[in-house]
């Protein structure tokens, strides 16, 4: 899907989930802000994005890294 539409936000943060789930937490971040960078100011799709960055963060043992991104997420979803 992504070589037919390379700029769709929504398939960069699908992916970065798949990714998550096959605990390939480099790449976890490096999608969702792909993801967020192509959004177009979707605020509750970056919301999601920094969501799942936390979660990757977290699982990596980067406490600290993953409450910055709850707290991006958090401010998103306001």
């Amino acid at each position: 899907a992504l070589r037919h539409d390379p700029k769709n936000a929504y398939l960069w943060h699908r992916l970065a989930q798949i990714r998550l789930r096959q605990n390939e937490y480099a790449q976890v971040e490096s999608l969702s802000l792909k993801s967020n960078a192509l959004s177009n100011g979707n605020k509750p799709l970056m919301a999601k994005n920094w969501s799942v960055i936390s979660k990757s963060r977290r699982l990596r043992g980067d406490s600290m890294g993953a409450d910055e991104a709850e707290v991006r997420a958090y401010q998103l979803s306001q």
